[in-house]
């Protein structure tokens, strides 16, 4: 018999070298909730709307640490043996050939009609990352099981934090002689790394969502930092005035309902009426004192008219809608809302705040059917298979939540949401060893 020291070790099983540790969680959400909100706070400081810098605003129209913190994800999943092909292979044959015919399609206006075509295939080439992207995530998840919702929330609500001091510290020492509101956005114009900020609004209840869904499956005192950094984002979010934002986390928790069933302690309710309670005393106590942008509520004289209470967004959708049938094929290009309704005093924006007036606009009809194709078959899949596997409910939680803020803000425009969602999406998709 041979000895031990004569042995052959085992061999390690054959996912071992690629299941990715707990930590691979944690690592993801420093990398979406951290890496890329501070970086851009730290890069794009600015008290107006535009920077001073072209270039600067251009690249943060873009994302740009946002997709380098995907990119970075990309690569982790690389070295733990995690590819695409997983994700692509599992399609089935018809989604495949509807990936396709998008691939093909989406970047045309952007290439050929756009009146600035680089920035808009800036914003298309966004586009396409997210797809090795949510492939790595759903690689991890799927290598892994069930992917951790305490961890991405750790990371999640660590870059929040963050970035309610650099917000804080940005407000609170603006430069000798700053005359308030500037420009035509007043402060809102000037939430440090955010284009505006109803994006951080949108931004923190997508956050929110997500631990919302961990804690409708914990039981009290589980995880203590969970309360506080609910408490946190649900501050941050009040603070911003982003009625968008409070659709999208209602949308999450009737969803959270309807598939998670009762939450695991009935004394979430009372804790979430707190959070209600000391968000909508602390958030509009602290924002800019006389700048209308950050109430919730407008003033009376906006509210006569639908169009007002829907602060203009009726007729810019009629506009651009107006705009977009002049090319219903392959549309006007990325961000073509920004200059084609310049003409007759209409209202102009990056983004048309409403994700089905922007594809139709930018991508035409024939990249549009098949976007919308593939998003409401992953849509359905995701909640079917978050029903047999609820520790995914957190993820889908925040998937619902910035895609209903898509129907009245830029959550598929902008590649900081469109993360998200690949993320998230990646992770209810992902199957493990007990799915059918």
């Amino acid at each position: 018999m041979p000895s031990a020291a004569a042995r052959p070790s085992p061999s390690p099983s054959p996912s071992a070298a690629t299941r990715p540790t707990p930590s691979s969680w944690l690592l993801l959400g420093f990398a979406c909730g951290a890496a890329g909100p501070l970086l851009s706070a730290l890069l794009f400081r600015s008290y107006g709307p535009p920077m001073e810098s072209g270039a600067a605003e251009t690249a943060r129209q873009l994302c740009l640490p946002y997709l380098a913190a995907e990119v970075g994800v990309v690569l982790y999943a690389a070295r733990r043996g995690v590819g695409a092909g997983g994700a692509f292979a599992a399609m089935p044959r018809p989604a495949r050939w509807t990936l396709g015919l998008f691939l093909a399609s989406f970047w045309i206006g952007s290439a050929f009609v756009s009146p600035q075509p680089a920035v808009s295939l800036g914003l298309t080439l966004a586009w396409a990352m997210q797809l090795p992207f949510a492939a790595a995530v759903y690689g991890l998840a799927r290598a892994h099981g069930p992917a951790d919702a305490r961890a991405v929330g750790a990371g999640l609500s660590a870059g929040l934090a963050g970035l309610a001091a650099a917000t804080a510290v940005h407000f609170l020492t603006p430069p000798a002689g700053l005359v308030v509101p500037w420009g035509p956005f007043g402060w809102g114009g000037a939430v440090p790394g955010f284009v505006s900020h109803r994006l951080l609004g949108a931004w923190c209840a997508a956050v929110l969502a997500l631990l919302l869904g961990v804690a409708w499956r914990e039981r009290p005192g589980e995880t203590r930092w969970l309360l506080p950094a609910m408490m946190l984002a649900a501050t941050f979010l009040a603070w911003t005035g982003t009625r968008a934002a409070l659709v999208g986390v209602v949308a999450a928790l009737a969803t959270t309902a309807l598939v998670g069933g009762r939450p695991a302690s009935p004394r979430l309710w009372p804790v979430l009426a707190l959070m209600a309670g000391v968000a909508a005393l602390v958030g509009p106590a602290l924002a800019p004192h006389g700048d209308p942008a950050f109430l919730f509520v407008r003033p009376p004289a906006t509210l006569a008219t639908a169009d007002g209470v829907s602060s203009g967004r009726l007729s810019y959708w009629h506009d651009l809608l107006a705009i977009a049938a002049e090319r219903p094929l392959l549309g006007w290009g990325a961000a073509s809302s920004l200059w084609m309704n310049a003409t007759g005093g209409g209202m102009r924006h990056v983004q048309p705040h409403n994700v089905i007036v922007q594809f139709l606009l930018n991508w035409g009809l024939v990249p549009t059917l098949p976007a919308l194709a593939l998003l409401a078959a992953a849509f359905r899949a995701a909640h079917v298979r978050v029903r047999r596997a609820p520790e995914r409910l957190p993820f889908l939680a925040m998937l619902n939540a910035v895609a209903v803020m898509g129907l009245f803000d830029g959550t598929f425009h902008f590649p900081q949401f469109l993360m998200l969602m690949a993320a998230a999406g990646a992770i209810c998709l992902a199957p493990v060893a007990r799915d059918a």
